[in-house]
């Protein structure tokens, strides 16, 4: 038997050894690779309650007005609206001012010395692009050198003087005023005796302006009972798109004042009717709520009153 060379005894035992390894499981972990950060996602906005309105079908400024509590002139103002006030479903209106932390933060005024930058169009932005591979002068084209231009040795070049530099003018400070207190304008109210009463029935439940407010009165009455028009005025909406208020009234009496009549069974004037004080307009229900009443409300420029303070005495 021929003896086994050394060097072939190494040979072979490390091809067992790699395929021992080979055949031997191997725990790993899988790691991911790390994804590039990208922009924020754009969170949904919506517009607040508060200050805008989007009209619906059927809709008013003086509806908007009473469902809002913003003064119709107010809303017609700040969307532009003029007579005859047409609006369209699905418009957003506006129904007060803008809050002053929601505008946009002025930018501040430059320090003394600097020039002011205004933003520019995009036309007005753009870079002159230079050439990759400038154009060989005449002396590379021919090889040969220009000759010198001979100089007079009596003219001698005077040095030109550097432009001045223009400098903005520096932004002039207004001194600080101290704003005067502003007096509040008392709210006037009608005389007593100008408004009636909009039903015979007992006062049930009073105005309150508290943590649960309760925006006009409450009298009791029959199913059927008439309800009269506290003041002359114009029909302005005749319906029942407001949310739990029934069949409702609202009556326009001049440019400051509205009345409403809510809960009727039945309504027998109609938008764009002019009626009078202690006219009948409607019958007192139950539509809207939970028993048969009427509830009558009176807003001053869009906000609610108490009815009772131009009421007359009972």
């Amino acid at each position: 038997m021929t003896p086994i060379k050394p060097r072939t005894l190494l040979v072979v035992f490390g091809l067992l050894a790699l395929l021992v390894g080979c055949s031997t499981p191997t725990d790993y972990v899988v790691v991911p690779e790390e994804s590039e950060p990208g922009p924020p996602r754009a969170q949904p906005t919506r517009n607040s309650d508060s200050d805008t309105y989007t009209v619906k079908p059927g809709d008013s400024l003086y509806l908007i007005s009473f469902a809002t509590g913003a003064d119709w002139r107010q809303i017609a103002r700040l969307n532009g609206i003029t007579p005859p006030y047409r609006i369209f479903p699905g418009q957003v209106l506006r129904l007060r001012t803008a809050h002053p932390g929601s505008q946009a933060r002025v930018a501040q005024a430059p320090s003394s010395g600097s020039a002011v930058v205004r933003a520019a169009p995009d036309s007005a932005l753009v870079t002159p692009v230079q050439p990759a591979n400038p154009p060989p002068s005449s002396t590379a084209r021919t090889g040969v050198s220009p000759p010198p231009v001979p100089r007079s040795p009596a003219v001698v070049a005077s040095p030109v003087p550097p432009a001045p530099v223009a400098r903005a003018p520096a932004p002039v400070v207004q001194p600080a005023v101290a704003a005067r207190p502003v007096t509040p304008v008392p709210v006037r109210m009608p005389k007593p005796g100008a408004w009636q009463w909009p039903a015979s029935g007992k006062l049930s439940a009073r105005f309150s302006a508290g943590a649960q407010p309760h925006k006009g009165i409450d009298l009791d009455g029959n199913l059927g009972d008439p309800v009269h028009a506290a003041n002359s005025g114009v029909v302005v909406y005749a319906g029942s798109g407001v949310r739990g208020y029934g069949n409702l009234l609202i009556i326009k009496h001049d440019e400051v004042f509205l009345s409403a009549y809510a809960h009727n069974s039945k309504l027998l004037v109609k938008e764009g009717d002019a009626v009078r004080a202690g006219q009948t307009i409607a019958e007192i229900g139950d539509s809207g709520t939970d028993r048969v009443k009427l509830h009558f409300e009176v807003r001053r420029k869009g906000s609610p009153v108490d009815p009772t303070k131009i009421l007359p005495r009972r």
